[in-house]
């Protein structure tokens, strides 16, 4: 039988005692204990240091870092041999572990991860920004080229010998990207969709724009000086960066609707906005019975997004067979 690896769970936190607790419960409830679990305070102002139970080891950083530098940290006091990092806004399932160590036995990979599984918090936002997730990486798994760090798991030899996490972002952003892809040059690495973890989304609208908007300012830039990633199998999938295209077209053209009223610009709306919107309702239609039993208000969320695909429908007089989902589609699902 072949030897078991040792886990060291790496958690960097910044002022997160309102999600320490839930998460370090999540982590002792294992049913395959990790070797130690490492929580790095990256200089935070409230009482999180103070929250971390033992057996849970705490290491503080030199002021804030940033979320790289402080996961880079956790990595050269660790004596695992491979590395689980996730976040503080994160509750692992309690076979996380175990179906990690699974993965990296029966894939022989030496690095990997996967996504999330659901939200922590039934509220219509933070179920929309699962749902818009789940939609985008839905043929996502199997070997990839990128990966997210609240659910990743990397050899530690391989992980120090990489030079660790990128160090220049001041909160956690596109580091994993990053760090994963270099990875991803000369190793196999793995997403396992069926080991999610359950996430504390951002739960009001302000919140998850700037969330959004932050990503953003750091993304593209990284894109920008590495473009074989927009070809790439990553996590953000090609049809990402046309829906980024569409959205700020239909943006502009609202501003010209604007100016010239009553004229065709009303009509390329409709047309675009019914391309954006089809394919992310027939999504959440598939999966209404687990999604509007679990969060109510999206029920609402899904009749008004059938309304504007019905409305964009008659203004633009475009065939009736695009609301019929076809069975490639639905055998994507599958």
């Amino acid at each position: 039988m072949k030897n078991e690896p040792t886990i060291s769970v790496i958690v960097p936190v910044y002022n997160g005692e309102q999600y320490i607790n839930d998460c370090l419960e999540s982590l002792f409830k294992q049913t395959h204990q990790a070797k130690e679990i490492i929580i790095v305070d990256d200089g935070s102002t409230d009482n999180t240091s103070s929250l971390i139970l033992s057996p849970a080891i705490l290491i503080k950083t030199d002021g804030r870092l940033g979320a790289g530098a402080a996961r880079n940290l956790g990595a050269k006091k660790s004596t695992g041999d491979f590395l689980l990092f996730t976040d503080v806004d994160v509750i692992a399932p309690s076979n996380w572990i175990e179906k990690t160590i699974s993965v990296i036995n029966e894939k022989n990979v030496r690095c990997g991860g996967g996504g999330y599984c659901g939200p922590v918090k039934n509220n219509f936002m933070q179920w929309f920004a699962y749902e818009e997730l789940a939609w985008r990486r839905r043929n996502f798994y199997g070997y990839v080229d990128t990966l997210v760090s609240n659910n990743l798991f990397c050899e530690r030899n391989l992980f120090l010998s990489a030079g660790g996490f990128p160090e220049n972002y001041r909160t956690a952003s596109s580091e994993d990207m990053e760090f994963s892809w270099k990875i991803s040059r000369e190793e196999s690495i793995w997403w396992e969709k069926n080991n999610g973890v359950l996430h504390n989304f951002a739960s009001c609208k302000n919140d998850y724009l700037k969330q959004q908007k932050r990503f953003a300012i750091d993304a593209v830039p990284m894109m920008l000086n590495k473009k074989q990633m927009i070809s790439a199998k990553t996590h953000h999938p090609p049809g990402f960066y046309i829906e980024i295209l569409l959205s700020g077209l239909i943006t502009v053209l609202i501003f010209a609707s604007l100016l010239i009223p009553q004229s065709t610009t009303c009509l390329l709306i409709s047309i675009i906005s019914f391309f954006r919107f089809t394919s992310r309702t027939k999504y959440l239609i598939k999966n209404a019975d687990h999604v509007i039993s679990s969060s109510p208000t999206l029920n609402d969320y899904c009749i008004s997004l059938n309304k504007l695909s019905l409305s964009t429908f008659i203004s633009s007089s475009i065939n009736t067979d695009r609301f019929i989902p076809s069975n490639n589609y639905e055998n994507n699902h599958k």
